[in-house]
């Protein structure tokens, strides 16, 4: 079974590629997105964070996300040869 499954053409291998590469840019993207959203509420409204007494700490946990996420970004579209 996996022998007849496995039976793709390149241009069904580069397909799936970049699905998959697609896919991740999406994930990072929005990582990045999710961290600088909340660092904007964070910054308009550091009342209404309860849990978050400590606006700096917080904001620098959504800083590393980012940077890790556009870190992921950058090397994804740089470095791999998809």
């Amino acid at each position: 079974m996996w022998e007849e499954n496995n039976n793709k053409t390149k241009e069904e291998d580069m397909g799936i590629n970049e699905i998959l590469k697609d896919a991740l840019i999406l994930k990072y993207q929005g990582e990045i997105a999710a961290a600088k959203a909340n660092i904007k509420v964070y910054l308009i409204n550091p009342v209404g964070i309860g849990e978050h007494p400590d606006l700096i700490s917080a904001i620098d946990v959504e800083m590393e996300k980012a940077a890790e996420a556009d870190d992921k970004l950058t090397f994804l579209e740089n470095q791999l040869d998809w």
